[in-house]
């Protein structure tokens, strides 16, 4: 008898155990997910601008970490998806725009 309770404490334990590692993994999934979509929406706006030849300045971090000053004053910031992906960005803008803007990277 005594032994049967203790089984079915270590059962509900395990249970409970399995319930948190489920809402954690699941809380993760959706705050990983959110940034994620944030930063791509993020990363695109800051292509439509060099597009529009809106750009002041950009500038690289070893993060991957883009940030960019409109014309107008407004900031942009996101994650380049690989390392350098805002230089080729730059060098296209100098072709379409006629001007580079200024652009430092670490």
């Amino acid at each position: 008898m005594e032994n049967r309770k203790v089984k079915n404490i270590t059962r509900k334990k395990y249970i409970i155990l399995a319930f948190f590692v489920v809402v954690l993994f699941g809380a993760f999934f959706l705050i990983f997910w959110r940034k994620s979509a944030i930063n791509e929406k993020s990363w695109e706006k800051i292509k439509s601008e060099f597009s529009k030849c809106t750009v002041k300045s950009a500038s690289q971090g070893h993060s991957r970490r883009v940030e960019v000053s409109l014309k107008d004053g407004t900031q942009l910031s996101a994650i380049e998806p690989k390392i350098g992906d805002i230089v080729h960005i730059v060098n296209e803008t100098e072709k379409k725009c006629g001007e580079q803007p200024s652009f430092i990277t670490e």
